[in-house]
């Protein structure tokens, strides 16, 4: 699978059963980040689990630590200069939110039982992924994340992936 750059231009990406949608500016200074939801833990968030096939959907933060460094520092020079320079990519840091007020504000969120949170990414950019699907990096800025709905005609079911 693929890497792409979430597209700026199109506010919205899909990835199988979930949807990603970024907030604008105005949109995403009324977040409240009083209601984590899903706190960064190990480099990953688990935003929606797999309904048919047992994969998820994570963001994948994944940032050298301590322990990561110290390992580092016992292998071979060339590969110590690769773990340094890994360690330099800017990286994000991303939290996932609840914010019902903000949700009921968005003109455009029709459907909240859909809503799984308002995703909060700082410090550079962080991958989407699902083994299933292209991964998606996605820039800084705080976006909407929710489930799929298919329809055909007065029939409708969310998406299962």
């Amino acid at each position: 699978m693929n890497i792409i750059d979430f597209n700026i231009a199109h506010r919205g990406a899909p990835q199988g059963d979930l949807m990603v949608f970024k907030l604008d500016d105005r949109e995403a200074s009324r977040l409240s980040k009083s209601m984590i939801i899903r706190p960064a833990k190990r480099a990953s968030i688990r935003l929606l689990e797999g309904e048919v096939t047992g994969h998820h959907h994570e963001i994948v933060m994944d940032r050298p630590d301590a322990d990561m460094e110290a390992e580092a520092s016992a292998i071979a020079d060339a590969a110590l200069a690769i773990a340094k320079a890994r360690a330099s990519v800017k990286i994000g840091i991303a939290v996932l939110y609840q914010d019902d007020k903000l949700a009921t504000s968005l003109s455009w969120l029709t459907r909240r039982d859909l809503m799984i949170g308002f995703l909060c990414i700082e410090g550079g950019p962080v991958i989407l992924q699902h083994p299933e699907h292209d991964s998606i990096r996605l820039p800084e800025g705080v976006f909407y994340i929710g489930r799929q709905i298919e329809s055909a005609g007065a029939e409708e079911r969310i998406v299962a992936d």
